[in-house]
């Protein structure tokens, strides 16, 4: 039977820095996605990249993660997620990430609500493709294998411990099991319970179901304030600090919260010309899906729902059941949907890699971001 040191389920960034890192250290990597090759570029943008560019230290940047999250945060995740934006970002950059520079040549940083200083970075609408781009190059670089079009099924454990997998490969019909001492779960939430599954079919949820892992945690989930009404389309956060507000019915200013609970619209009638460059590709989709000119026209706005949690895990990214007293041993979770934390373990090795994508990416109600 075909066996695996890593197999990573998931095509998001989270899923590729996963598999970069396995491979990095030495261990044979298996990368499954149930997306077709080159489908991820499309996600769309909920904002860019939360890093404590220009301040002295980390410090503000998990006070405010913590704030929003809530007493039930897990701080020691919190502390280390926002202590390594930093280097993500430079890593990133290293790599060939175009990020947009303010006058003094650092990486712009955008304000958003939620955040007590201009901690956004990226390239504007293109972040999510863009970072995606770059981590696909970087695991053909490592010849990383990748299967497309294949949905897994159910994990092989023994005594909760990982054993395989099971998946299917679309394309073929063929259902395979295959050896695996490790499997890191990076997949897409859950938003297809209010959506269309393509939004997100839950896949990592499942799998944790069918091998017995209670889950948790999903009671409470994060909205994302900045939907056009009446589609699919989201508007990343940091599109409020270009010179676009939220307003009420009666033409005042609102927060992300009152999205919640009044018809509110965008207003980018003031945005500023030099930003329209960063998202060229967000009016276009305004102007193509909506008829709408953001010149003369205000934007209709409603929440939509972006999920994250559900399987319990430590604050290493291990799997947890007994409530958090055992581990399941060699399965381990990636926060999935944009705000990617990844955290692979080889085991045989004894080696721990750790690796952050802190995308910022929604208006959090009761729960951590990416915890």
């Amino acid at each position: 039977m075909e066996s695996w040191e890593v197999v990573v389920i998931g095509g998001n960034p989270a899923a590729l820095r996963a598999a970069i890192s396995a491979s990095d250290g030495g261990a044979s990597t298996l990368l499954i996605d149930s997306a077709g090759i080159g489908s991820r570029q499309g996600n769309p943008p909920y904002a860019g990249l939360a890093a404590s560019l220009g301040e002295i230290d980390s410090s503000a940047h998990r006070d405010d993660t913590i704030s929003a999250g809530g007493e039930k945060t897990n701080k020691i995740s919190a502390a280390n997620f926002c202590g390594q934006a930093v280097s993500i970002v430079a890593e990133l950059e290293r790599w060939g990430l175009i990020f947009r520079r303010d006058e003094e040549g650092l990486p712009y940083r955008s304000s958003v609500p939620g955040h007590s200083k201009a901690r956004l970075t990226g390239s504007g609408d293109s972040t999510v493709r863009e970072i995606t781009r770059i981590l696909e190059e970087q695991t053909i670089k490592r010849k990383i294998t990748r299967r497309f079009d294949c949905q897994a099924i159910s994990i092989i454990s023994d005594n909760q411990q990982v054993r395989g997998l099971v998946y299917l490969d679309i394309i073929s019909g063929e259902v395979n099991a295959i050896q695996a001492k490790s499997i890191i779960l990076a997949t897409e939430g859950y938003e297809g319970l209010w959506q269309s599954p393509v939004a997100g079919s839950g896949t990592g949820l499942a799998l944790a179901i069918r091998s017995g892992i209670p889950l948790q945690g999903i009671i409470n989930f994060p909205i994302h304030p900045l939907t056009i009404k009446g589609t699919n389309m989201h508007l990343p956060m940091d599109i409020l600090d270009t010179g676009g507000q939220l307003r009420k019915p009666n033409g005042d200013d609102a927060l992300p919260s009152d999205v919640l609970e009044e018809n509110c619209v965008l207003d980018l009638r003031k945005m500023n010309q030099e930003d329209k460059f960063w998202y060229k590709n967000t009016l276009l989709n305004i102007k193509n899906r909506t008829n709408l000119d953001i010149n003369t026209d205000v934007i209709p706005i409603s929440p939509s729902v972006v999920t994250t949690g559900g399987i319990p895990v430590d604050s290493n990214g291990r799997v947890t059941i007994n409530e958090g007293k055992l581990w399941f041993t060699g399965l381990l979770l990636l926060a999935n949907h944009p705000t990617m934390a990844c955290m692979v373990m080889d085991y045989y090795r004894e080696i721990c890699y750790y690796m952050l994508f802190h995308l910022e990416n929604s208006w959090l109600k009761c729960i951590l971001m990416g915890g």
